[in-house]
């Protein structure tokens, strides 16, 4: 066999040993182990090569020896251009590598380093650590600013004592559970939600763990050696669990939705406090700690209900919530005026959507409290309709009311009067019997405690008396069945139905008429439920009311097969059929289904209605009056008719009036086509 040369013999040890080390994890120790002291180590990227040359304090181009490499323990070779790390195995007493800001991205070459203590790894193109996973010698490792994502490989690095992955993209601390040696641990800028893995690391002392998604910190409630935390800029919001930690000196917690510090009062080792832009009002609990910061506190007030159009909105106490320590006081800084307790904003022409109040803290010193609340802002104005007519004699009531939220204390007409009627000054209501007949206009205005008035103008049309009317306060003259309740009333019977509502008329009448009696309220008036969709049932007991004879009485047998004597509104569905008003649904085999629970269409509604009043005659027009509804189309006959009758107006689109047949029918809108039915197309 011939022999090779030293030096092509080195070549061929190196390439080999570079060969396993990464397909095997070995690296270079077996060819550094075999080399002569004197045999040369060639480094395949120059920048590299230079770079040791350079901390070694030799001219460049000096070859590099086994026995100069094996004195090399320390390499701090950051920011050097290096992108290759092939030659490094060939260092093997190497205890401390700081290749931070290279262009490295593969550690192949130092995963047999077994004397590596110290690796930093900062602004690398590393996204693998899988490579020194076991380095079982290191203690501090530093890979901030990298591609790294998994920390899996370095689960068994059981010796670690400093870790650092600050700005990366972790999402798991898992991996660290078993780090029971850990004393310092950096975290920040990643994105971790989970702190369960660290609950047992009872060495650590120092935990950065800031800009993160942390909202839970109970696992760190078991740090017996915690000295430092920074939890700045997470969603932290429950601090209880951090009221154990008796070993802490430092703590950060700025940047996060804190509004309850009082867990913290008993951590009497703290000399550093920050609580910088949170949601904090009250610091009483505190005042035996060292406060670094709590400036900047964003907090949320209460909902404050601004009257319409009016130019400035008063309230009272705003600085009772602000509660700090030693003695100190808030001071209002922006926003609103302050004078005799009571702050007042100006408002411009329109109701803000919220308002604000800047407070600082009257002492100066740094880090001293300071916060802006935000109050959201509900405009308030009256909600009742105006006040309906009335007649000379007969007695007369309505309500003033107000936006929900809005507490008036105070009612009192401000200009004008209705001769015979008074304004209840705690109540709202406008009562009496009018003693002159005639139109009359009137101011009111509606105060909460602090002085802020919603207002109004209404005006109340008032008939003489013509001598029949009975003083039931209607309006209507006396009389009964429809014209009886042709007027709408000028109280509510509904708890949900008031004056305003744009169906108040046709839905008062109905239950007037006693057709709809709604639904009964443990307290209160009963409920109407306007927007609800009209099920099939009670669209049955609507026509019931309207048209059956008082006398009639349901079959013992149920004509459908899922209504049954004794079901509710089986006598009304039993009427239907026998009616011919409804025929049900057809089913193979058996009796048809009645469905009564089903939402009423509104093309049902229509096909009831027109075989209910049976026309005689009538012929469907060629073209349809409706954009959506075309001859030949299911109940075009029944819909047509309810147009040509105004019993439906149908709905304005951009295309034209559409009838929307297939829709849900409401319970305001059935109140509105029985009202139309009863009171327009039949007289």
């Amino acid at each position: 066999m011939t022999k090779q040369k030293p030096m092509l013999r080195r070549l061929v040890q190196v390439a080999a040993a570079t060969l396993v080390g990464a397909l095997v994890g070995v690296g270079g120790v077996a060819s550094a182990a075999s080399a002569a002291p004197d045999d040369v180590v060639t480094f395949p990227d120059v920048a590299l090569e230079n770079a040791l040359n350079a901390v070694t304090n030799k001219p460049a181009g000096t070859p590099f020896t086994e026995k100069r490499l094996a004195a090399v323990t320390y390499l701090a070779i950051s920011n050097r251009g290096i992108t290759d790390l092939s030659g490094l195995e060939n260092v093997p007493n190497l205890s401390n590598l700081q290749i931070s800001q290279n262009q490295v991205s593969d550690l192949s070459p130092i995963s047999g380093l077994k004397k590596l203590q110290t690796l930093t790894l900062d602004q690398s193109q590393v996204s693998d650590l899988s490579p020194i996973a076991g380095l079982s010698t290191l203690k501090t490792l530093r890979f901030s600013s990298t591609g790294v994502t998994d920390l899996t490989p370095i689960a068994n690095l059981t010796n670690l004592e400093n870790l650092s992955f600050y700005n990366d993209e972790i999402t798991s601390l898992e991996p660290l559970s078993n780090l029971t040696k850990l004393r310092t641990l950096t975290a920040s800028l990643n994105k971790i939600s989970d702190l369960t893995p660290l609950s047992e690391l009872g060495s650590l002392e120092s935990a950065f763990l800031d800009q993160n998604e942390i909202s839970d910190v109970a696992p760190l409630s078991n740090l017996s050696s915690i000295q430092n935390l920074s939890l700045s800029a997470n969603q932290i919001e429950n601090v209880a669990p951090l009221g154990q930690l008796n070993t802490l000196t430092s703590l950060l917690l700025d940047l996060n939705q804190i509004s309850d510090v009082a867990p913290l009062a008993g951590l009497q080792n703290l000399t550093a406090l920050y609580l910088s832009n949170n949601r904090i009002t009250d610091l009483s609990s505190l005042e035996n700690l060292p406060l670094s910061d709590v400036s900047s506190q964003a907090v949320t007030g209460p909902t404050l209900y601004v009257p319409e159009n009016a130019t400035s909105f008063k309230l009272a106490n705003p600085l009772a919530p602000y509660v700090l320590a030693k003695g100190e006081k808030v001071n209002v800084e922006s926003g609103a005026t302050l004078s005799s307790g009571v702050a007042q904003w100006k408002l411009g022409a329109t109701t803000p959507a919220e308002l604000k109040l800047g407070v600082v803290s009257d002492n100066s010193a740094k880090g001293s409290y300071s916060a802006v609340t935000t109050y959201p802002v509900v405009p308030a104005k009256y909600t009742n309709a105006n006040p309906v007519s009335a007649k000379v004699g007969a007695q007369y009531a309505a309500d003033l009311t107000v936006t929900p939220g809005f507490v008036a204390t105070n009612h009192s007409i401000t200009s004008g009067s209705v001769p015979g009627l008074t304004l209840d000054k705690k109540t709202g209501k406008l009562s009496g019997k009018p003693t002159k007949a005639g139109t009359f206009k009137f101011s009111t205005a509606s105060s909460d405690a602090a002085g802020n008035a919603v207002v109004g103008t209404w005006s109340i049309t008032v008939a003489a008396d013509s001598g029949n009317g009975n003083g039931n306060g209607n309006g209507n003259g006396g009389g009964s069945g429809t014209d009886k309740c042709s007027a709408p009333r000028p109280i509510p019977v509904f708890a949900d139905t008031p004056l305003a509502h744009k169906f108040y008329k046709e839905i008062d009448w109905m239950e007037c008429m006693k057709y709809s009696t709604g639904w009964r309220q443990p307290v209160g008036k009963p409920l109407y439920k306007p927007a609800d969709n009209l099920e099939r049932q009670a669209m049955a007991a609507f026509i019931y009311r309207m048209e059956a004879p008082k006398n009639y009485k349901a079959p013992k047998v149920s004509p459908f097969a899922d209504v049954k004597p004794g079901d509710s509104f089986y006598k009304e569905i039993a009427w239907m059929y026998e009616s011919k008003l409804s025929t049900g649904y057809r089913e193979t085999g058996g009796k048809p289904t009645f469905r009564p629970h089903d939402s009423l269409s509104r093309e049902a509604m229509a096909a009831f209605i027109y075989r209910l009043e049976a026309p005689k005659n009538y012929t469907a027009p060629k073209v349809s009056p409706m954009a959506d509804m075309k001859p030949g189309m299911s109940f075009y006959k029944e819909i047509s008719w309810m147009y040509s009758e105004k019993l439906s107006t149908g709905n304005k689109t951009a295309t034209g009036k559409e009838y929307w047949p297939k829709d849900d029918l409401s319970r305001q809108a059935m109140a509105a086509f029985i009202y139309r039915l009863v009171l327009d197309y039949r007289k």
